[in-house]
């Protein structure tokens, strides 16, 4: 268990590092300008079978935490957890990160639903709570899969035929404020899910990334992935570069070492040019 001194400590490593991470990045990338954005962290949830049923599972209860706890009058776990990741570890990475070279950065959170005020899929994920805390999040994608029917291993066994405002549904919750909803995964496969959803994400909310979970592996259907071993295109491929060339969107090429040489775009990254330059703040809860 960590004291405040050596809490207080890691925190200000964790800004130094990512300071010299995006001066590095700068040095490189500042006359190329081939990165187009970064994500922070992935699913910042805290996991755990039973945190349903066991909420201490939704934060720690060390003295240190039960004192910030106590001294913001936080009256449940679930609103603290969202606040004390992004204003004390997510908000302090960001703003320094940013100070030295301001690329777009985002997160994404596991899907599902966990309170009904809080858009997020697991404990310490809020949209709203994120946002206001790291003015330099430039936006919040949702990883939402879609299944009729879950085996026990997470792949599935049904195809979903999920209705058309289904599929906005995930993306309804998340257009929050000024975040612009994404879909950063989604399944890869067979399944038409994915180009549908492919149509509404970029051609209504203006999605700056749509990201199937990967071009040479599918998920959650198995064995079913777009980029065969010899380069060739298979399973829902085709229907997915159709969307993205009628999305009216350029796409980024995804590199693959298999993947044919002068292969058209198939990518899961679209455009982003558009995204706001995030901004330095100096203010939080």
């Amino acid at each position: 268990m960590w004291s405040a001194e050596e809490f207080i400590k890691a925190l200000r490593s964790f800004d130094i590092r990512s300071g010299f991470m995006m001066r590095h990045i700068k040095s490189v990338d500042s006359q190329t300008h081939t990165i187009l954005m970064i994500q922070v962290e992935n699913e910042i949830a805290v996991f755990g079978e039973d945190r349903h049923i066991n909420p201490k599972l939704w934060r720690d209860h060390s003295p240190v935490s039960n004192q910030r706890f106590a001294q913001n009058r936080f009256a449940d776990d679930l609103t603290f957890s969202a606040w004390d990741l992004s204003s004390n570890w997510i908000r302090r990475v960001t703003d320094a990160g940013a100070a030295e070279y301001p690329l777009p950065v985002f997160h994404n959170y596991v899907g599902g639903k966990v309170a009904d005020w809080m858009v997020g899929g697991a404990p310490g994920e809020d949209v709203e709570t994120y946002l206001h805390n790291c003015p330099n999040i430039a936006f919040i994608g949702v990883n939402s899969y879609f299944c009729a029917e879950w085996r026990l291993d997470n792949t599935c066994a049904r195809e979903s035929q999920a209705t058309i405002s289904g599929l906005r549904e995930p993306l309804n919750r998340y257009h929050i404020g000024r975040n612009l909803p994404a879909v950063t995964e989604i399944n890869s496969g067979l399944t038409a899910v994915t180009s549908r959803l492919a149509y509404i994400a970029i051609g209504e909310f203006g999605s700056p990334i749509f990201a199937p979970w990967a071009l040479t592996v599918s998920c959650p259907e198995p064995y079913q992935a777009y980029i065969l071993p010899n380069g060739n295109e298979r399973n829902g491929a085709p229907a997915l570069r159709d969307a993205y060339s009628s999305s009216g969107r350029r796409c980024h090429k995804f590199p693959t070492t298999q993947a044919r040489e002068g292969s058209k775009c198939l990518s899961p990254i679209c455009q982003a040019s558009d995204l706001p330059r995030p901004r330095t703040s100096t203010t939080s809860k």
